[in-house]
């Protein structure tokens, strides 16, 4: 069984439309609308939406079986990474679950 991933574009609905959303690589839909819902495999992965140098700052979550994680695009204040650089563009990602998050085996 696989979970639900919604990609909540909010205010940026308008300027990221038709953009790939990449879990672990895989190309699994485009965005649509201000909401967009895509079936993951249970576990950890990670996401980003865009492509190349024109993608969104990649975010890593955990999804159980039969489950919903939402997923949120926020934009760089003043248009610009932190630190500097190109990477991440001009948006990032941030995860909401309302499950406890297993930990990170990578950690």
């Amino acid at each position: 069984m696989t979970a639900i991933l919604r990609v909540n574009l909010g205010e940026h609905a308008e300027e990221l439309q038709n953009l790939p959303i990449t879990v672990n690589g895989v190309q699994l839909g485009v965005t649509k609308g201000e909401t967009t819902e895509v079936e993951v495999e249970p576990g950890w992965s990670i996401i980003e939406i865009g492509h190349g140098f024109d993608s969104t700052a990649p975010a890593r979550f955990h999804a159980y079986r039969v489950d919903h994680v939402d997923v949120y695009v926020h934009r760089f204040q003043d248009d610009r990474v932190p630190a500097g650089g190109i990477l991440g563009g001009r948006y990032y990602l941030t995860v909401e679950h309302s499950q406890p998050t297993p930990p990170d085996p990578d950690a």
